[in-house]
């Protein structure tokens, strides 16, 4: 009998050393919004895209242009919303977004050049009144978007979201220039 409790009581000592599957709560990260970010970028990016071929089929007829516009503004508009109620984002996930934001400077910077280069269809079409409004929302509206997204960046990539942003606004602040009141004036 003896035998049986020792034996018990050193099978029970034993499995108390053994490690048992400890019960955890599920993890408890939050779901980041990266997909929201990338989304916005893409959409913003296609915008520039379908407004720089308005501008590149630009016949004198300021519908199609017009459209594009409104639309791309909406994108930004509504981007901006997104970002706005999102959750902050992480040091990674704004690195991950360099080559978006980059991509989407590019296709800036090709808007920009097709609206340059239509300057003189834009005077005989009267229409300079109708870029310069676009370009000056625009860049008012990509200002508030990289704002948003800055605010919902970690303080140690601020400063990177901000550059980043500012390679996407300056071709489109080169436009507005190319167009401002002095420079863009409707054929009589």
């Amino acid at each position: 009998m003896k035998f049986s409790i020792v034996a018990t009581t050193l099978f029970a000592g034993a499995n108390a050393f053994v490690a048992t599957p400890v019960e955890r709560s599920p993890p408890s990260l939050v779901e980041r919004d990266l997909p929201t970010v990338t989304s916005v970028l893409a959409d913003v990016k296609a915008g520039f895209a379908n407004l720089q071929a308005a501008a590149a089929a630009f016949n004198g007829d300021p519908g199609p242009l017009k459209a594009e516009a409104a639309s791309v503004i909406s994108k930004v508009e509504s981007g901006t919303t997104a970002i706005s109620n999102m959750t902050p984002l992480t040091v990674n996930e704004c690195l991950s977004l360099v080559s978006p934001s980059n991509d989407l400077a590019k296709q800036g910077e090709a808007l920009s050049k097709e609206l340059q280069s239509r300057l003189a269809d834009v005077q005989t079409a009267k229409e300079c009144d109708t870029v310069r409004n676009f370009l000056g929302t625009g860049v008012t509206d990509a200002e508030a978007l990289i704002a948003a997204l800055k605010a919902k960046s970690p303080t140690a990539v601020q400063g990177v979201v901000q550059t980043q942003g500012n390679k996407i606004t300056k071709p489109l602040k080169d436009a507005q220039a190319a167009f401002a009141g002095d420079k863009c004036v409707n054929a009589a």
